[in-house]
């Protein structure tokens, strides 16, 4: 039965508001179209609700691809249901942003944001997303009764100082990630998001989180949506004239941010192992910081004699246009760290009908994203010449067998990530009748 309560979600995020250029982007534009796409589905069932963006105050000059359109998007899909977007008294800076007093300013001028606005609904659900707003949902618990609001808070935590700074902690971070993931031992009504398996177990054993604080909330795609309809093989073609690709050789694509944990230079240094002949593409998305890395990319491809198109800007055409390629024959995903990563699902959904298989490393997420053999091929990060083994096994795989490869990849995303499904999984764990 449909809930008679005046219901609010606050979705606190620091990227896919006014840009998006990252994972965490990603996931807000998927909330935003997701829960507008199917509103009348979801409200059927749990009752009228509105959807609100809490973020930081953006500066045109010093917003990292700041985008009119991306901003325009945001307030036009949270006016679809009743929602605003609000934002915290904190400007984003890049160099001050990742760190812990700008997380803990970025953390109370939410929770004073939502207190404020929930006495409008019966109830609220507050998604806090990585460290920025990690703090967050245990300032509202302290405060809620002096604003008499009912208020539940999901964490939603894509990665931490374990898994990405890799034994070179701060312990100031350590110690903020603790101190946020233990709130949901202390507050009943503080959840962290189930996002994967590995997400989950890593929490629960290195953060000590029992398994029972944890909700569902599967990382997720927008199946049905325009990004995943198929480029025309003439579009594909203007695509890889756009960028010098060329046309009448097989690729191995790779694309990502040009950042170490990324791994691409694991794959510049496996393919002088690769006899088969191949034509490298690889997109590594450079920043002010990674001029270096680039520098890097840039002297193992002329060291190792490589024949490769190296993109250094962010591009939202090629990747898709390039893995439905019929010469598209693999995608790597070498990352050192991936916790879960959103490419081998998208590629999954691109590649359906033709164009790249997946390898990745073995490593975190992807254990459990890859079957070897089955959807796609894992290879052992620490084994050199393993990549480049695993990259000839698909090279020589007949038509035939990529095609149940690829068609394992589809229908596996099909029955474990689909946003419709998860998503109301997740709001009738909160506000189920």
């Amino acid at each position: 039965m449909k809930s008679s309560k005046k219901r609010a979600l606050f979705y606190l995020t620091f990227n896919g508001v006014y840009n998006n250029n990252n994972g965490i982007g990603t996931q807000t534009k998927l909330l935003l179209d997701g829960t507008t796409k199917y509103y009348k589905e979801l409200t059927s069932q749990f009752g009228d609700f509105s959807v609100n963006i809490v973020s930081p105050i953006y500066n045109v000059k010093t917003t990292i691809d700041y985008s009119v359109d991306d901003l325009s998007h945001t307030y036009l899909q949270t006016c679809k249901t009743g929602g605003k977007v609000f934002f915290c008294p904190y400007e984003y800076n890049t160099e001050q942003f990742w760190t812990v007093d700008s997380w803990r300013t970025m953390s109370i001028g939410a929770a004073t944001i939502v207190l404020s606005e929930s006495n409008k609904y019966d109830e609220s659900l507050v998604i806090a997303v990585d460290p920025p707003f990690l703090h967050t949902p245990k300032l509202i618990e302290k405060s809620k009764k002096e604003y008499n609001v009912k208020i539940k808070s999901l964490i939603s935590m894509y990665s931490t100082s374990y898994l990405h700074d890799k034994g070179n902690y701060s312990a100031d971070r350590l110690s903020w990630e603790y101190n946020g993931f233990v709130s949901s031992k202390v507050y009943k009504d503080i959840y962290i998001g189930s996002i994967c398996k590995f997400i989950t177990q890593h929490i629960a054993k290195d953060y000590g989180v029992p398994l029972d604080r944890f909700a569902p909330y599967q990382s997720s795609l927008l199946i049905n949506s325009e990004k995943f309809k198929k480029v025309h093989e003439n579009e594909q073609i203007q695509i890889l004239k756009k960028y010098n690709i060329p046309q009448n050789k097989n690729i191995v694509f790779a694309f990502g941010r040009a950042n170490k944990i990324k791994g691409f230079d694991i794959l510049l240094k496996e393919m002088k192992y690769v006899k088969k002949r191949i034509h490298l593409v690889l997109v590594a998305v450079k920043t002010e910081r990674e001029n270096e890395t680039i520098k890097t990319y840039e002297d193992l491809i002329k060291k190792n004699r490589i024949d490769c198109t190296l993109v250094t800007h962010f591009c939202h055409d090629l990747p898709k246009a390039l893995t439905m390629w019929k010469n598209t024959k693999i995608v790597v995903c070498p990352s050192r760290g991936e916790p879960f990563s959103n490419i081998p699902l998208e590629v999954s959904l691109w590649a359906k009908d033709g164009g790249g298989i997946l390898i990745c490393s073995n490593i975190d997420g992807y254990t459990e994203q890859i079957e070897h053999g089955q959807n796609g091929y894992l290879f052992d990060i620490k084994k050199e010449r393993d990549l480049a083994k695993q990259i000839e096994t698909v090279l020589s795989l007949r038509n035939h067998d990529c095609e149940i490869i690829r068609k394992n990849a589809y229908n596996k995303v099909l029955r474990e990530r689909d946003f419709r499904k998860n998503f109301a999984e997740t709001l009738s764990f909160f506000w189920s009748n």
